[in-house]
């Protein structure tokens, strides 16, 4: 995986390309978090990552709900890459509304999103 931040007014961009899998988990964690810490405004661009798996979506819906809980949104910007439509089709994680632990209504797996930012 390889990742790079950009800032523009006030808002933190982690810019994702490459494969991001298991591996990348723990860097990726730490990665979403010091940004959180730095921003109030975080969003992630994967529109030149490629070959997603299940750990590092966790760690995407992690950091959804670690923003929510501190105030600051997060969201993943730009279009979806067909490899990430094809990994949270096949995990099940798409759906019609947030869990429970979306307290701002801003679940990134929620289908009707999808369909706005469709590569």
């Amino acid at each position: 995986m390889e990742s790079k931040i950009e800032e523009n007014n006030g808002e933190r961009r982690v810019v994702l390309s490459g494969r991001v899998n298991i591996e990348d988990a723990p860097k990726l964690r730490d990665l979403l978090l010091d940004s959180l810490k730095s921003s109030d405004n975080v969003s992630v661009n994967l529109k030149d990552a490629e070959d997603f798996d299940l750990a590092c979506l966790q760690v995407l819906c992690s950091a959804h709900h670690t923003a929510g809980t501190m105030g600051k949104s997060f969201s993943i910007a730009d279009s979806f890459p067909a490899a990430l439509e094809q990994t949270v089709n096949e995990s099940g994680l798409l759906r019609d509304h947030g869990c429970m632990n979306d307290v701002t209504q801003t679940c990134i797996w929620v289908e009707k999103k999808w369909k706005e930012h469709k590569a």
